[in-house]
C-alpha cells in the first residue's frame, strides 16, 4: 500500500508572444515593433517596459495518488527459506499481482494563465492602457480508479516473459472535453519480454490503449474561445455567444507505446 500526498499546486513561469489575427490590430502591433515602442500598438509589460513577450504565470493542480496491490509468487524450487525473500539460486517461476490505483484528479479544476502587462497605442494623445484579463480554461476534473492484473512467467533462466491488462476511469468530463489531454475511460493491453545474458538484460515491451469515444454537442460543451482583451463570457452565455463555443466535435484516441531497456547488474 502507498499513498503520496499533499495535492500538489504548480506555479509556473514564461512568457507570451503576441499574435492579432484582425488585419487592423496586426498592422498597429506590427508598427509598434517595427517603430521601437515609439508609435503603433506596443505591448508593455508591468514596469511599463515594452516588449515582444509578456510574462505569464501558470497555476494548475496535481493529485494526491493512493495504491494498493496484492502479488502471488510460486517459486522454480519451493518457497524460499525466508518465505517471500529471494536469495542467490532462488527463482520465480512465475508472478501475478493485481493493482488498485486511485489518483485524485478533482484537484485539477482550471489552468490559470494571468499575463502580466498592457498594451497601449504609443504616440497617441490619451491613450489608454488596455490590461490583460487571465485566461482560464475549465478543466473540472474526476477522480480516477485503475483496475490492473498482470504478471511474469520464466520459463528458462535467459527468459522472462511478462503481460498484463487495466482499466481506468475517464478524468476527464464530457462537457470540458478539450484536444489537449485525452483522460477518457480507457483500457490498456500489454505485452514484453526479457532476455538475460551474463549481468546484462535487454527488454522490449509494447502495449496498446483502447479510448472511450466522445460525443459533444454544442449544447453540452463548455469550452469558450477565450480573449485576454476582455472578460471572459460566463457559462450560461446567451444563444447569441454560441459561436465562441470550441469544445463541440467527436473525440476519438487511441495509443501505442514501446519501450525497450538495457541493463547492466554489478
Amino acid at each position: 500500500f502507498a499513498f503520496r500526498l499533499p495535492t500538489v499546486t504548480f506555479n509556473a513561469e514564461g512568457e507570451t508572444s503576441l499574435n492579432f489575427y484582425g488585419s487592423t490590430m496586426a498592422a498597429l502591433y506590427q508598427s509598434g515593433q517595427d517603430s521601437g515602442g515609439t508609435q503603433g500598438l506596443v505591448a508593455y509589460d508591468k514596469n511599463g517596459n515594452p516588449t515582444s513577450k509578456l510574462p505569464t504565470t501558470m497555476t494548475f493542480s496535481y493529485p494526491m495518488v493512493g495504491r494498493f496491490g496484492v502479488r502471488y509468487v510460486q517459486w522454480k524450487n519451493g518457497v524460499p527459506e525466508k518465505k517471500g525473500v529471494a536469495s542467490e539460486g532462488d527463482e520465480e517461476l512465475f508472478d501475478v499481482e493485481f493493482d488498485l490505483v486511485w489518483e485524485g484528479w478533482s484537484a485539477l479544476t482550471d489552468y490559470n494563465l494571468q499575463l502580466d502587462g498592457y498594451i497601449k497605442l504609443a504616440g497617441a494623445q490619451n491613450a489608454q492602457e488596455i490590461q490583460f484579463q487571465p485566461v482560464i480554461i475549465p478543466r473540472q476534473y474526476k477522480d480516477t480508479w485503475s483496475f490492473r492484473l498482470g504478471g511474469h512467467y520464466h520459463p528458462l533462466s535467459f527468459l522472462d516473459l511478462q503481460g498484463g491488462v487495466y482499466y481506468e476511469t475517464g478524468a476527464v468530463p464530457g462537457r470540458y472535453t478539450n484536444i489537449d489531454f485525452a483522460g477518457f475511460d480507457r483500457i490498456g493491453v500489454g505485452l514484453g519480454t526479457t532476455f538475460k545474458y551474463d549481468r546484462y538484460s535487454l527488454s522490449v515491451a509494447y502495449s496498446h490503449i483502447f479510448q472511450s469515444t466522445i460525443d459533444v454537442s454544442l449544447d453540452q460543451t463548455e469550452v469558450y474561445k477565450q480573449f485576454p482583451l476582455q472578460k471572459t463570457p460566463p457559462q450560461d452565455v446567451s444563444a447569441e455567444a454560441e459561436p465562441l463555443k470550441v469544445g463541440a466535435g467527436r473525440f476519438e484516441t487511441s495509443y501505442d507505446i514501446v519501450s525497450v531497456a538495457l541493463k547492466a547488474h554489478f
